[in-house]
């Protein structure tokens, strides 16, 4: 049980790091840890997120988990990625996977830096992915790339204005197999930011992969792609 307000980071030489059971904060979210894994996982028992409290997955490797529980208040989310893709949402569980309303998968700006990524574009544009960016003052929208499938890419940045303002960053990358139920009670956002300041471009959302045997729940899944700023930056493009 890790029930502080501390920020926690755990990795591990060899490949995945094996736990049985984790409780991540307290039932009265009086408490608030972040604990920060940079390996994969294997764990044959129960893990739950309580209000609070954030699960932060710095790895692409997945973490494969009996059964997981996000409580009401608490979060999973990914490291921030930068100009490569290093870190995503990567949640294989076995029997069930317990959202309730009011817990977050959030993933929202964590994608492709400003400027970054296979959908940006140049000076102000919008970035691309799930389709094409917006155009900018000075610059086409972004192309759309990756799987419309199976999709597994982050959102791209928007395009900067140097003299006025940066692009946003992409939304990021959540990826769940759930072998039992997925009940979706709460939200997963793979949003892009928009652009900042005077006139940056706006970044496009990320993606979210699903699959389950049983999907229940009433949730909301959304990855929007970023809004340009004024009259000439683009907008980013949505994601998968």
């Amino acid at each position: 049980m890790l029930a502080t307000r501390d920020t926690v980071f755990v990795s591990s030489s060899s490949p995945v790091l094996k736990v049985r059971n984790l409780i991540l904060g307290d039932a009265e979210g009086l408490s608030a840890p972040i604990l920060v894994i940079s390996t994969g996982v294997i764990s044959l028992g129960k893990w739950i997120i309580h209000k609070n409290a954030i699960l932060t997955q710095k790895t692409p490797e997945p973490f494969k988990i009996a059964n997981l529980f996000l409580k009401t208040g608490g979060q999973i989310e990914h490291a921030a990625n930068s100009s490569a893709k290093e870190y995503i949402v990567n949640l294989e569980v076995a029997n069930e996977f317990i959202m309730e309303s009011g817990s977050m998968i959030n993933v929202k700006g964590k994608g492709y830096a400003r400027g970054k990524g296979p959908g940006a574009t140049g000076y102000i544009g919008g970035a691309g992915y799930g389709g094409h960016g917006g155009n900018g003052y000075h610059a086409e929208g972004g192309v759309p790339y990756g799987s419309i499938v199976n999709p597994d890419e982050l959102g791209s940045g928007g395009g900067p204005n140097p003299y006025w303002g940066p692009g946003g960053s992409g939304g990021g990358l959540a990826v769940l197999k759930i072998s039992g139920t997925l009940q979706l009670d709460g939200v997963i956002d793979a949003d892009g930011i928009g652009g900042l300041a005077e006139s940056g471009g706006g970044s496009s959302g990320g993606a979210i992969n699903i699959t389950a045997g049983i999907l229940t729940g009433s949730g909301t899944i959304h990855a929007d792609g970023g809004n340009g700023v004024s009259s000439v930056g683009g907008g980013g493009s949505g994601g998968d």
